[in-house]
């Protein structure tokens, strides 16, 4: 015989679990979407460390919006609004280190001992960091998360329509990008 598991509490009654200070509805909840906002961290990112730092950070943002009992709607969008808010910030002041440390990457891309050296996987993530940020926003949640285009429009609070144009914008900037990579790669194999 089977043992019944008791139905997970919603959202809205964790939350208010967590306002009268029950660390047991914080932990469901973190566990609940803790892998999607580390993975929407990294694609933004690409640095492990700095993605761990937002993630943690967007967890007791969340924390103690709760223990304050300001209203959260959805608790995916609250996390993942307050990720992306978290990833660009950091992003921009970044900005000056990174320009100089893609100048340099890029000259190391493109030789050919690097190419061969490298998987699809990595090829892939490296040019995910090329595109800009709003681009890999929305392509993070559309193909690793699975969200519909009305969906990502919600969470992020953007037209419906500009998140189309940026899905197809960021598939064109990755084709752009990985195209002369992939035919390198197509004809050392050939």
């Amino acid at each position: 015989m089977k043992a019944n598991k008791s139905p997970q509490p919603d959202d809205a009654s964790l939350i208010e679990q967590i306002h009268v200070g029950d660390a047991k509805a914080f932990e469901q909840l973190f566990d609940r979407y803790e892998s999607a906002v580390f993975r929407f961290c990294m694609v933004m990112l690409g640095d492990q460390d700095a993605a761990q730092d937002i993630h943690q950070e967007t967890f007791f943002r969340f924390y103690q919006t709760c223990r304050q009992s300001k209203e959260v709607r959805s608790v995916y969008g609250w996390l993942i609004s307050a990720a992306r808010s978290r990833c660009h910030n950091y992003l921009r002041d970044q900005k000056r280190h990174a320009q100089l440390a893609r100048k340099h990457h890029q000259e190391s891309v493109l030789r050919p001992d690097y190419l061969n050296n490298m998987d699809i996987e990595d090829h892939i993530q490296q040019a995910l960091l090329q595109i800009p940020a709003h681009y890999r926003e929305v392509l993070s949640l559309y193909e690793v998360e699975g969200y519909s285009y009305k969906e990502i429009a919600e969470i992020l609070d953007i037209d419906f329509h500009q998140i189309k144009n940026r899905i197809y914008q960021a598939k064109q900037s990755l084709q752009r990008i990985l195209s002369p990579i992939l035919n390198e790669s197509d004809a050392h194999h050939k």
